[in-house]
């Protein structure tokens, strides 16, 4: 898991009881996962979501909860759909480039159909595509 790759890499501990596992990735789990981690961390100041739409879900629990986002607490997504430059406060979000992962698959898929069989070194391909933090309002804390 990335989580845990970044927070060793920064000697921060990791936590299990700080993660929500979103298995339908929806508005309803980020809601339903922020309550629940409020009940065990109501000094939560900081969250990251596996997609925007979760994170959304988290913005409204938070602010149903009295949290002010960004003051309180902290927010980012991650896709950077429409809809997280559209809402208020702005959705942070790390941008994934989806042209650019489809124009490779494409290119991936076209090689192995150039070929009768399936070659050892094309049957699993790892490729690492780049991202970019979108700073908006829901993580701009003023400074102090």
């Amino acid at each position: 898991m990335g989580y845990k790759k970044a927070l060793e890499q920064n000697q921060i501990p990791y936590e299990e009881d700080l993660v929500a596992i979103c298995s339908e990735n929806n508005f309803e789990e980020g809601f339903n996962s922020v309550l629940k981690l409020l009940e065990k961390h109501p000094d939560l100041d900081g969250l990251f979501a596996i997609t925007d739409l979760v994170a959304v879900g988290a913005l409204r629990a938070f602010e149903e909860r009295g949290y002010r986002v960004p003051e309180d607490v902290a927010v980012i997504g991650f896709s950077n759909w429409m809809i997280s430059s559209l809402i208020t406060p702005q959705l942070s979000t790390v941008e994934q480039n989806g042209a650019r992962i489809g124009k490779k698959v494409l290119q991936l898929f076209l090689k192995t159909q150039e070929s009768d069989t399936m070659e050892p070194d094309t049957s699993y391909v790892q490729e690492t595509v780049k991202t970019q933090l979108l700073i908006r309002a829901s993580s701009k804390r003023k400074e102090i």
